[in-house]
C-alpha cells in the first residue's frame, strides 16, 4: 500500500471508530475525592483513565502524549496552552481491547469511551493528533510514554523514567514530524532550559495523571 492509500485507509479507519457510552463503572479506578477538586479537567481524567489501561498492559499497549505549544481545536473540543494529552495505541494489532477515553467538551460531560488506536505503523503521536483528534499538528509537541528502562540504559536524554509513586514508566521525549519546529529543528525535546520547561509540564501531567488512580 502506496503511503497516500495507506494515509488514506487509516483516516477511514480513525473515522469509523464510534464513541461509546461512558459507563460509570469506568471511573471505578479514580479517586473520587480528587475527582471532585474542582481544578481537575476533562483532560485529566481522561489522561487518568488512559494511564490506568497503559499500567495494567505494559507489554502490549504504549501511551501516546501531545502538549498543545499553542491553542488549538479538533474535534473533541479546544485545547488551551500547556494542555497534555495521553491516548493509548496497541504495539500488537490482536491487543488488549480495553476501553480507552477521549476528554469531553465539559467536566460534567465526562470522558468519552472509545478504543486504543491500531496505528499501523505511523507515529503514534502524529496519529492520535492528525486522525483521532483532528487537530492541527502544527501546534502540539510529541511524546511517548512505555515501560520503564533498564538501570544503565536510562543515561540518553532523549528518554528518562518517571517515578509514579509505586510505579514507574518511561517517557521517550522523540517525535517523527512534530518536535522540531519548536526546538530549533530536534525531534526530541531537548534537555536545555527551552526544553526542560516542556519536560517538566508533561511529566508533572503523568504524575498528576497517576495522583488521580491512587
Amino acid at each position: 500500500m502506496d503511503k497516500l492509500n495507506r494515509r488514506s485507509f487509516l483516516a477511514m479507519s480513525a473515522a469509523a471508530v464510534g464513541v461509546l457510552p461512558a459507563s460509570r463503572t469506568a471511573f471505578a479506578s479514580v479517586n473520587p475525592e480528587l475527582m471532585a477538586w474542582p481544578h481537575v479537567t476533562p483532560f485529566d481524567l481522561s489522561n487518568a483513565l488512559n494511564l490506568r489501561l497503559f499500567l495494567q498492559n505494559k507489554d502490549a499497549v504504549g501511551l501516546a502524549g501531545l502538549m498543545s505549544m499553542e491553542p488549538a481545536e479538533g474535534r473533541f473540543g479546544r485545547y488551551p496552552t500547556a494542555t497534555l494529552l495521553l491516548f493509548p495505541f496497541k504495539r500488537y494489532a490482536d491487543g488488549p481491547t480495553g476501553r480507552a477515553f477521549l476528554p469531553g467538551q465539559g467536566l460534567l460531560d465526562g470522558p468519552v469511551a472509545t478504543v486504543a488506536m491500531t496505528t499501523l505503523g505511523l507515529p503514534p503521536d502524529e496519529f492520535f493528533c492528525h486522525y483521532v483528534l483532528g487537530a492541527p499538528r502544527r501546534s502540539f509537541i510529541g511524546i511517548e510514554l512505555g515501560a520503564a528502562i533498564a538501570r544503565g540504559a536510562d543515561k540518553w536524554p532523549w528518554h528518562n523514567n518517571v517515578d509514579l509513586g509505586d510505579d514507574k514508566v518511561a517517557v521517550h521525549w522523540v517525535s517523527s514530524n512534530l518536535n522540531h519546529p519548536w526546538f530549533e529543528g530536534s525531534r526530541w525535546i531537548p534537555d536545555n532550559e527551552h526544553g526542560e520547561v516542556w519536560r517538566a509540564r508533561i511529566s508533572g501531567g503523568v504524575r498528576r495523571a497517576a495522583i488521580l488512580l491512587s
